[in-house]
């Protein structure tokens, strides 16, 4: 179960990089402020991460960049979000390195563009669409959502034990994250929050 998790995980990864995001599976939650969603899978020497936010939790605001302040404080959360080392610190021991990562915000005009000709655009084209759009949460009128995903490989997989969220400390609207970890060991969830950051993977299985 887990590999097919990480490989699910390193398929968004891979084609939203493109970016031409793929069929999203997972189910669709309710857009709540201060609340996102980290799905995490590691399987041999390779991590995955696919992270989603409301971009109230990220920008302070939920709409189309517009004012100069806006579409700088949008590329500067953009920039943050692009670099996993901000976002998640991994056990220097386990020697991994970043391969892949990529970040969309829902509201950006690419992003609607790139809808508009992949789906036809509105909401008459998108139910024909309904695996990606069913988990995006962040299409629902009036609702703009990040979406982040990484992927490590690690020279020392077998130290790779820990990992510490950095998340917290970059975005001050951020109050926790419904974190699921997939490992060779089993499958787990739990909420991460300001006051608990770290997760070990041997003690959450």
């Amino acid at each position: 179960m887990h590999c097919v998790k990480l490989a699910a995980i390193a398929a968004v990864i891979v084609s939203a990089a493109a970016p031409a995001p793929a069929q999203d599976r997972r189910e669709a939650g309710a857009h709540r402020h201060g609340h996102g969603k980290l799905d995490i899978a590691i399987d041999g020497d390779k991590a995955g991460f696919d992270l989603r936010a409301p971009g109230a939790d990220i920008i302070d605001f939920e709409h189309a960049a517009s004012t100069e302040k806006e579409k700088a404080t949008l590329k500067a959360a953009k920039e943050i979000l692009a670099n996993p080392l901000k976002i998640v610190t991994l056990p220097e021991a386990a020697g991994c390195v970043v391969e892949q990562s990529f970040v969309h915000y829902t509201k950006d005009p690419e992003h609607a563009a790139h809808h508009e000709k992949k789906h036809g655009g509105g909401h008459h084209g998108e139910k024909h669409h309904g695996g990606h759009h069913d988990g995006h949460p962040g299409h629902q009128e009036g609702h703009a959502e990040f979406h982040a995903g990484y992927q490590f490989t690690c020279l020392a997989p077998e130290k790779l034990s820990t990992l510490t969220l950095g998340y917290f400390d970059q975005f001050q609207n951020a109050l926790s994250l419904q974190v699921s970890i997939a490992t060779a060991k089993g499958q787990t969830q739990f909420d991460a929050t300001r006051d608990r950051t770290a997760i070990d993977f041997d003690a959450s299985m």
